[in-house]
């Protein structure tokens, strides 16, 4: 998958959300994003290995910092009192119109996860059997 339809499936996700995403939680749906185009039968956006806290993908990190860079995400970051950063983004862009498979696989994961909290999708996404399974820092293919 070409890196201007990854931006555009963040970009997406982030306006169907409508509100400032954490970091954590837009890492968790981007993994639900291609474990459900997994169930569909495509191929995944991202490789993802596990790490501290669950599926992880360097590469969608990155893109997070390029859409800040480029002007195309507003970054907001606060520090908790354990000196942890967190950070909300938000798009301030529209997207490029996804192919009809993206669309609806990104719209299904939001539809779903938007109104929950945190560590309801966190729970889920530890529950799963591909991540509990998993060795830190072995590779972990979102299956349906």
């Amino acid at each position: 998958m070409t890196r201007g339809v990854k931006r555009s499936v963040v970009l997406r996700l982030l306006e169907l959300v409508g509100r400032p995403v954490l970091k954590t939680e837009l890492v968790k749906l981007l993994y639900l994003v291609d474990r459900e185009l997994a169930r569909r039968g495509h191929g995944p956006l991202f490789e993802w290995r596990l790490w501290l806290y669950g599926p992880f993908s360097r590469e969608a990190v990155d893109l997070l910092d390029l859409l800040e860079g480029w002007g195309h995400v507003e970054v907001r970051r606060e520090t908790d009192e354990h000196l942890r950063v967190k950070s909300w983004y938000r798009a301030t862009v529209r997207p490029a119109p996804l192919p009809w498979h993206l669309e609806e696989t990104v719209s299904s994961v939001v539809d779903q996860w938007r109104n929950k909290r945190l560590d309801e999708l966190l729970d889920y996404v530890y529950s799963l059997p591909e991540v509990r399974e998993a060795r830190l820092g072995e590779k972990v293919w979102p299956s349906s």
